[in-house]
């Protein structure tokens, strides 16, 4: 995402609204990994901070190495309760708009005002653990990670059936 333009979230100008940077915690020369991007440095294309971005480091990241514990001091702390900063894999939906946004781009069923949405913050590593497929979670599935989980046609709303298995994501170069 780097290669697109894309920085990471804890860099952006607005992130002391979100998180505090524990800089007394961070290994010596790394700060420059939590250097704020100026605003006219950035385009943050009007998306919201994103704690769960694939562009978010974990609350450790680069954090001095405490031998007593055998962890990482924590460099990142969230400023919104419930929130933990882990290593994020997967895109989230505020990822692929921004990917839409620079690629002028539109997917099915991405659409703001869309009434098929999430309803948890870690749908995306839900939906890679297996619990979109899972049958006894199937109906939680459908309530709270819907657009994760692709229980939307391509309107937005949401689909009466279950996920088609011959929906696939094509890569063309």
């Amino acid at each position: 995402m780097h290669a697109i333009g894309i920085e990471h979230e804890h860099q952006r100008p607005d992130r002391d609204t979100y998180i505090r940077i524990l800089s007394n915690n961070v290994e010596p020369g790394q700060m420059i990994n939590f250097e704020k991007i100026p605003y006219d440095e950035v385009n943050l294309h009007g998306i919201p901070y994103d704690y769960r971005s694939i562009m978010h480091y974990d609350g450790s990241a680069f954090g001095k190495y405490n031998f007593a514990t055998r962890k990482r001091l924590p460099t990142m702390v969230p400023l919104k309760p419930g929130i933990t900063l882990i290593d994020n894999f997967a895109l989230t939906e505020n990822d692929k708009e921004k990917l839409d946004i620079i690629g002028k781009c539109r997917r099915p069923g991405n659409k703001k005002n869309s009434t098929c949405q999430d309803h948890d913050l870690n749908c995306e590593t839900y939906k890679i653990s297996g619990f979109c497929t899972h049958k006894f979670y199937e109906n939680t599935a459908k309530e709270i990670c819907k657009a994760s989980c692709g229980f939307c046609n391509d309107s937005g709303t949401q689909l009466d059936e279950t996920l088609s298995k011959e929906c696939k994501d094509i890569v063309r170069f």
